[in-house]
């Protein structure tokens, strides 16, 4: 029943759907402020937020902050003053609290949130996260 269901719901979607076939047709929509991108409620936590999933003016403002990366020596950049500075400091951080046994156990999800939050910060230029605690006065 539950496939019934679920195929009866999709070929609704569909049925509300337009083909495009000419660049002219795709450009045109692309271009339009009418044209909006809808995410399922599962694609939601996987891909909200990302640039190719938002609308306009959101979409501008984070596309105008990626294209340090896009532009020429873009990857250089981003080597050197995200990911060289970055990765090492992170893992060092987890490496310094083994277990009981000498072994670093460390939950993936919140390491590569903090890693990933660290680099957009490198990228927006947010230093305070990107280098290391000066001495306190």
């Amino acid at each position: 029943m539950e496939h019934k269901i679920q195929d009866s719901f999709l070929e609704a979607r569909l049925a509300e759907t337009v083909q495009l076939t000419r660049f002219d047709e795709c450009h045109e929509v692309f271009r339009s402020r009418m044209f909006a991108k809808v995410l399922d409620d599962e694609e939601e936590p996987f891909l909200g937020g990302a640039i190719a999933k938002i609308d306009p003016p959101d979409h501008t403002v984070r596309r105008k902050v990626l294209n340090r990366l896009t532009k020429r020596d873009g990857h250089r950049w981003f080597r050197d003053q995200g990911l060289t500075p970055t990765i090492p400091r992170v893992l060092a951080d987890e490496f310094a609290s083994p277990d009981a046994d000498g072994v670093v156990r460390t939950n993936l999800v919140v390491l590569s949130r903090r890693m990933n939050a660290e680099l957009a910060a490198a990228i927006i230029g947010f230093r305070a996260w990107t280098q290391e605690p000066g001495p306190t006065s």
